[in-house]
């Protein structure tokens, strides 16, 4: 039987919609990082809609309580010692701005709820895993 004391802080990497793949797995393999994925941002649930109506005040409403949900185990995980790395997006999100507004909205609920400061990093190249920080500043949407 394991105890709190046997615990063997981790390092996580928050990962953006549709980062998933065997480099990225790979990478937090060999780099011994538990990726955490969040949930589909209501933005994203346009593209499969096929009216390709925006998303609702519901899906959006979801979207929070999602990730509300996922900082508030984060939180708890963090008081056990773990350490989160930052949050990689597809390089897009920084470009459109429903994409700088899900950042925002995610680091917002970070910090609220888990007392988090986010790195926020891009993987340009889906063949080889090369985290490049965000580093011009991210422009609010609104």
């Amino acid at each position: 039987m394991s105890t709190e004391h046997d615990r063997t802080d981790r390092m996580i990497l928050l990962v953006g919609h549709a980062l998933t793949g065997a480099p990225l797995n790979a990478w937090a393999r060999h780099h011994r990082v538990l990726l955490q994925k969040l949930p589909v941002p209501a933005f994203a649930l346009r593209a499969e809609r096929p009216d390709g109506r925006p998303a609702h005040v519901a899906e959006r409403l979801a979207e929070l309580d999602e990730l509300e949900t996922v900082f508030g185990q984060l939180a708890e995980q963090l008081a056990l010692g773990d350490r989160v790395l930052g949050l990689v997006v597809p390089a897009d999100h920084l470009s459109s701005r429903s994409g700088r507004a899900w950042i925002d909205r995610v680091c917002s609920i970070a910090h609220g709820i888990a007392g988090l400061s986010l790195e926020v990093w891009t993987l340009p190249d889906a063949g080889q895993v090369r985290l490049e920080p965000a580093l011009e500043s991210i422009r609010s949407a609104s």
